[in-house]
């Protein structure tokens, strides 16, 4: 009936869904009152693999582009896309 995130950058469209999906409800809990902001006392394991995932994933692209790029089929810009 309520959703509760921290206040980070992330969470605006969390915060604006339930408040328009929920709008015309008449609960106790129906439009604005279906979302509330709070502190993240218990989001550490989450940011943690978030930010594992993150590190990942640019490495792979990293390598991608490092191995398209010594195959010569990408030199960096916009213009040069060679896939073949």
């Amino acid at each position: 009936m309520r959703l509760r995130t921290d206040c980070g950058t992330e969470n605006g469209l969390m915060a604006a869904l339930p408040c328009c999906l929920r709008s015309l409800h008449t609960d106790e809990f129906a439009g604005a009152k279906s979302h509330m902001y709070g502190t993240s006392t218990s989001n550490q394991r989450i940011e943690s693999w978030w930010s594992y995932f993150r590190k990942q994933r640019s490495q792979f692209c990293m390598d991608l582009f490092n191995d398209l790029r010594e195959r010569h089929l990408f030199n960096g810009s916009r213009q040069h896309i060679s896939l073949v």
